[in-house]
């Protein structure tokens, strides 16, 4: 069964709404900034966001990634010109404070008003996993309109020690926020931080179709694989996401592939297997990355890295 995209949201340092977000790629804007943050780390990716306008509608929460996943989310149902209640969700989130993981997906469907069954993953990579499931059921008649939503309000104390004891943070560029990200360099010093949230309705062809309803990408393929390594440090060889790949290019040629976007997040060991892989399989295809845009988004990551595919293709346009 073929997979339609038909409605997608975006919330991050770039602006409040996926075509703001798009003007700020098209003018190669860098959304990290200096904050006044409780840690040794001083920059980060804060989306200009008040939770006023939306108070009415979140009653249930002071939750600022579900103010933020709540936004993106009626983004991407408004474009897609369906009711909450005709959709199922798959809220991606990732660990926190209180560990009251599926308890936000609740209250975003409550919020929202989906009636229909509800899923929460919980993950750095969840947002990805999260949409690879939804075209999954899909595909497979399980449902036939599903919204995905990664969310994440990073920039806390709490995200920043942990991360901190990672060692993966950049610590060394607070004068220097906007050039702090430094993708595929070997000079890079580390992953910066953002939040927000992102939204993807995924539909079934036949009822997007059905319904006249506005298509803007479809899902040609998708994939995913463990290798079994350490979170930022995977494969020497890059097998796992070769592996991923190779499954997502199956479907089609590879020679159709005009342009890759990768995840490339500051992490020297990280973006290595990344190159990797794409020198393997796509080694002559242009590459890009938004991640200097907004920073590491965390449970929201995977959803904004394919909502800025979607408007990529939307807007014929390789940042």
């Amino acid at each position: 069964m073929r997979v339609a995209v038909t409605g997608i949201g975006m919330v991050n340092a770039l602006g409040n709404t996926a075509n703001n977000v798009w003007h700020g790629l098209s003018l190669q804007k860098s959304g990290i900034k200096s904050l006044p943050l409780s840690h040794e780390v001083q920059i980060g990716g804060k989306p200009n966001f008040s939770t006023s306008s939306w108070k009415q509608h979140i009653k249930v929460s002071n939750s600022l990634s579900l103010y933020y996943a709540y936004a993106a989310a009626t983004e991407a149902l408004l474009q897609s010109s369906l009711s909450s209640s005709a959709v199922s969700l798959i809220y991606e989130t990732i660990v926190s404070e209180n560990a009251m993981f599926a308890l936000e997906a609740s209250k975003l469907s409550y919020s929202l008003g989906i009636t229909r069954s509800v899923d929460c993953k919980i993950s750095v990579l969840g947002g990805l996993d999260a949409v690879c499931s939804g075209i999954n059921r899909v595909k497979t008649g399980v449902y036939d309109k599903i919204l995905i939503v990664g969310s994440s309000a990073a920039l806390s104390s709490y995200y920043l020690e942990e991360f901190s004891k990672l060692g993966i943070l950049n610590n060394r560029d607070n004068g220097n926020p906007e050039g702090s990200i430094r993708s595929f360099d070997l000079n890079a010093n580390g992953i910066v931080l953002g939040e927000g949230a992102a939204a993807i309705l995924l539909e079934s062809w036949d009822s997007a179709i059905e319904r006249k309803a506005k298509i803007i990408a479809e899902v040609k393929g998708h994939g995913r694989t463990n290798d079994g390594k350490f979170l930022f440090k995977p494969h020497e060889k890059a097998e796992g996401l070769i592996r991923a790949c190779e499954k997502a290019l199956k479907p089609i040629k590879k020679d159709e592939i005009s342009v890759v976007l990768a995840d490339g997040i500051s992490l020297i060991e990280r973006d290595v297997a990344e190159a990797t892989a794409i020198d393997n399989l796509v080694p002559l295809v242009p590459t890009s990355t938004f991640k200097a845009g907004f920073g590491h988004m965390l449970g929201a990551a995977g959803c904004s890295q394919i909502c800025s595919a979607v408007l990529s293709l939307e807007y014929v346009s390789i940042m």
